[in-house]
């Protein structure tokens, strides 16, 4: 809440780590409860910047006043300086929610709202930091190996393992050339972590029997073995 906040206010989120997320945006509401006979000069700005692993802050957008009697802050998305005048983006006294897209270039996210006023009332409220998060599909990895029999799947890791907190193993039989049959199986709910045996040892076995795979004499399967299923001490 910028009420009457003198030069200069900050609002920050820091340190939220976007690693395995992509298309970030930001929703944020935003209003004006002064009333209209309040003017919103240029210099009443509520800046919006972000930037990633502790590097300078970039301008990401800003509401900004015009300096005209009986308007409210409207946006100024190419920081030339007071309020673009574009109606759909005119505050009110009623909160209204904005989403703005992040570019992504770093790991680490800090966002930082700043408000310059001297006597006006400004409110933010329900900042929210969303993505999509990346899914990858990784084949065993640091010389680690797997191999099958007709009953049981084995991945053999350097190091090891525990099981991890999200993601699947895919096993997908092929004939001919074509995809003839795909099994997921996930390493949470429904028993099916139960499935795995062989933590701590680095070689994890998988009971191909306990999730209906029959693997006959010959089939060819492609295994791929999502990041997160399985984790080493560090988390990795």
């Amino acid at each position: 809440d910028g009420d009457d906040v003198g030069t200069e206010s900050f609002t920050n989120a820091s340190s939220i780590n976007v690693t395995n997320y992509q298309n970030l945006t930001i929703d944020f509401s935003l209003a004006n409860t002064s009333d209209y006979g309040d003017q919103y000069e240029t210099s009443d700005i509520i800046r919006i910047e972000y930037r990633y692993d502790a590097g300078p802050y970039q301008f990401l957008t800003q509401w900004a006043g015009r300096g005209t009697s009986g308007e409210r802050m409207t946006e100024d998305a190419d920081d030339s300086g007071g309020g673009d005048g574009v109606g759909s983006t005119e505050l009110t006294r009623d909160f209204q929610t904005f989403q703005r897209t992040i570019p992504k270039s770093g790991t680490l996210l800090d966002i930082r709202f700043t408000l310059l006023t001297s006597n006006e009332d400004i409110v933010i409220d329900n900042i929210i930091i969303a993505g999509e998060l990346i899914e990858t599909s990784v084949s065993p990895t640091d010389g680690s190996t797997v191999s099958a029999s007709l009953s049981n799947l084995t991945i053999n890791y350097p190091e090891n393992v525990v099981a991890g907190s999200a993601g699947t193993l895919t096993l997908t039989r092929t004939t001919g050339g074509a995809a003839s049959k795909v099994w997921d199986i996930a390493i949470a709910g429904a028993g099916n972590a139960g499935d795995f045996s062989g933590f701590n040892s680095g070689i994890i076995t998988l009971d191909l029997s306990n999730d209906g795979i029959t693997i006959a004499d010959g089939d060819v399967f492609e295994v791929d073995v999502d990041a997160g299923i399985f984790e080493n001490s560090g988390g990795s």
